[in-house]
């Protein structure tokens, strides 16, 4: 006995016959000249028989294929987000029982692949097959072009890319300090997709007033990619006494986003005592003072500009 086998269309069938006569693929028990791939095109779900002939015996092999066509059908949607919310994207595609294939999914960022763990719902059924990417705190790195990919047992399909806009604060302090007489120096840099359209500093939950000739303030945008990056510095030059310690926040709205920063705390500090200029003798130890106010509690540094050895006291 030999084995005859026959790979016409991708499958193989063994026969153990004296001699191979005929080695043709049918349609629906009638022979089918064409080759197995332009038939996927063009049918849906169909039989095939292999038919055999040998010694004036004729048997058909039928087989059941079922040919899916896959498509996405639901496409992500573009979205903004502020930083440190959440956000879902889907995509859903052609629907098909689990049993007859293997479904899985992914998503890409700027065309790299995003962490799978991330896909926190595949599901796959006849009516369709769906993928959900969740972030659960969204961060201005993210921004980006996203896509989701399903496979259909290797052939894979991708969906339509979606542009996700993160905006938010990149910087803002939460403390800053001043001494009595100086000028307070506070800086705000946020990233939006927008240009910003009004940017509003507040003291105590009330808005600083333009004309105020204590406080300048000024606003600078670039562009980087596809966001805006807004900074705003605030200049308080009215700070005279002690007893103005206060909390500054930020309110800037774009066309799609609004924005408001954490409070900064802003302590100002009396100089109790301050050094005087003195005459010293070589060899001979001198004392000189310097004090500051808390809370919170102030580190004093000493600097020489001198070959002058120092020997702070506290």
């Amino acid at each position: 006995m030999s084995r005859c086998y026959f790979r016409r269309c991708y499958f193989r069938q063994y026969v153990h016959v004296d001699k191979c006569i005929l080695q043709r693929w049918g349609r629906n028990a009638s022979t089918h000249t064409d080759d197995f791939p332009a038939a996927l095109g063009t049918f849906s779900t169909d039989t095939f028989s292999c038919r055999l002939s040998f010694d004036g015996d004729v048997i058909d092999k039928p087989h059941s294929l079922k040919v899916i066509s896959p498509v996405i059908t639901v496409n992500p949607s573009s979205t903004d987000v502020i930083t440190g919310s959440s956000f879902a994207l889907t995509c859903k595609g052609t629907g098909v029982v689990p049993s007859d294939m293997t479904v899985t999914s992914f998503w890409t960022k700027d065309n790299a692949n995003v962490n799978p763990t991330l896909i926190t719902d595949t599901s796959v059924t006849e009516p369709e097959v769906k993928s959900t990417l969740t972030v659960s705190f969204m961060q201005s790195s993210l921004s980006g072009e996203y896509k989701c990919g399903l496979n259909y047992g290797g052939a894979i399909i991708y969906s339509q890319p979606t542009t996700i806009n993160v905006a938010g604060v990149l910087s803002f302090p939460t403390h800053a300090l001043v001494v009595v007489g100086q000028a307070l120096t506070i800086s705000i840099v946020t990233v939006s997709d927008t240009s910003a359209k009004t940017t509003s500093w507040y003291k105590n939950n009330a808005a600083l007033s333009p004309s105020d000739p204590s406080y300048s303030i000024t606003t600078v945008e670039t562009t980087e990619s596809l966001s805006k990056i807004t900074t705003s510095t605030l200049i308080w030059t009215g700070v005279a006494i002690s007893n103005q310690d206060a909390t500054l926040h930020v309110e800037i709205s774009t066309d799609t986003s609004f924005l408001k920063s954490i409070n900064s705390l802003v302590n100002v500090l009396e100089v109790y005592t301050q050094p005087q200029d003195y005459r010293i003798l070589r060899r001979i130890d001198t004392y000189v003072y310097c004090s500051f106010e808390g809370p919170p509690q102030p580190s004093i540094t000493w600097l020489s500009h001198t070959s002058l050895t120092l020997r702070v006291l506290k």
